[in-house]
């Protein structure tokens, strides 16, 4: 959680969002690790419950 704080994402409430949706969290923290524009990525999908839930999705594929 550290990376979202660092890349100036608006984390009080991402995070709030997070520490409730623990797939959601381990989404964000592979996202994290494929090196892709993140801020950008957890922007669209914090706003989109439809895009968290493929993203969740596509993770579990990978």
């Amino acid at each position: 959680m550290i990376a979202l704080h660092k890349i100036g994402i608006n984390f009080k409430n991402d995070w709030q969002q997070l520490k409730e949706n623990a797939q959601l969290q381990k989404t964000v923290l592979a996202l994290n690790k494929t090196g892709v524009n993140f801020k950008k990525q957890w922007l669209q999908i914090k706003g989109n419950k439809q895009l968290q839930e493929t993203v969740i999705e596509n993770n579990k594929k990978l």
